[in-house]
């Protein structure tokens, strides 16, 4: 006796059981995928330190080894690599920070300025407006109570940004610290590494370590010079002009 609608015995398309297997199939995927994405997100304070400092052990190493070779003990040389890397880093800021202070003093020379004209504007009866001083006094305590409520809504901003600045601050410092057990045993890593990976495959993942490193070596020389070069025809084309140098 038959089922009411399918005939008894009735096959199932085979476009129908390949589609029915790609959906499957793409499902796992999808799912692996967001569960990646959503452990990776929550571990960023681990991996992302770990990848700046990766990015900046090809540019560094180099130099570490090269200090190395000629007598200076390993350690002192990871130091002296760290040292020039936080003081360049630190004159980057300085730099930016200058500009940024040096812009901020023209704002307040502009505000400054821009005030005594409002005020010339806005003068009772003799000003171009025309304005009794209730209107002016009414004018300014609007002014007044724009900017408490702009002070206040920063202050929350700030206070809730808060958390953010000392995750970057661990993060900082967690880069620092991978980066100088990258530069002190890099090679200790990738020995480990390919050791556990048995004998062919350990082959196979040496080669990709190697092309890998050499990869990421060559994008940040390749970025670094690039940035010296822009940087120096910047400052050249600043000079020539005469146009006034971030931080003086």
């Amino acid at each position: 006796m038959e089922a009411s609608g399918t005939p008894a015995g009735a096959k199932v398309p085979a476009w129908l059981q390949k589609g029915a297997g790609w959906s499957w199939r793409l499902l796992v995927i999808a799912g692996v995928v967001a569960v990646a994405i959503f452990v990776l997100w929550h571990l960023r304070v681990v991996w992302a330190p770990f990848f700046i400092a990766l990015l900046f052990a090809t540019v560094l190493l180099p130099l570490t080894d090269w200090l190395d070779r000629h007598g200076l003990p390993r350690a002192l040389a990871v130091g002296v690599s760290v040292l020039i890397f936080l003081l360049g880093l630190g004159l980057l800021v300085t730099l930016v920070v200058g500009s940024i202070v040096g812009e901020a003093s023209q704002v307040g020379k502009l505000v400054t300025s821009g005030a005594g004209k409002v005020a010339e504007v806005t003068q009772p009866q003799d000003g171009p407006l025309a304005l009794d001083r209730d209107s002016v006094r009414g004018l300014v305590a609007d002014l007044g109570s724009g900017l408490k409520a702009a002070g206040d809504a920063a202050l929350k901003k700030a206070a809730s940004d808060a958390g953010e600045a000392v995750t970057a601050v661990v993060g900082a410092v967690m880069a620092i610290a991978f980066l100088i057990y990258l530069l002190s045993d890099s090679r200790g890593i990738r020995n480990w590494m390919v050791s556990q990976a048995g004998t062919e495959r350990g082959r196979k993942l040496d080669h990709a370590l190697n092309e890998g490193w050499e990869t990421l070596g060559s994008y940040m020389r390749g970025t670094f010079l690039v940035a010296v070069f822009v940087s120096v025809l910047i400052g050249i084309a600043t000079v020539a002009l005469g146009l006034p140098i971030a931080g003086t």
